[in-house]
């Protein structure tokens, strides 16, 4: 269930990304993305399949809060 009512999107969280990489994503590039439950974004909990998006770090972030609108969070994955 979304909480987030004053823009009905989900929050994008990149904690999975820089957990991986050291640092926050930037750039150009094929992002991947997943619903998650929680900020934190572990393993356990994304539901659901990756989805890939293209574009600039913030272009790919706002196709995924389309395409999980109904997520609380969407997790930039590493």
């Amino acid at each position: 269930m979304n909480n987030n009512t004053t823009t009905n999107r989900p929050e994008v969280t990149t904690a999975p990304f820089v957990r991986c990489h050291g640092e926050e994503p930037r750039g150009h590039g094929f992002w991947a993305f997943q619903a998650s439950t929680t900020r934190t974004a572990f393993d356990r909990d994304c539901n659901g399949h990756p989805e890939f998006f293209n574009g600039t770090f913030t272009e790919a972030a706002a196709q995924a809060r389309k395409h999980f609108a109904d997520a609380d969070f969407v997790a930039a994955l590493g």
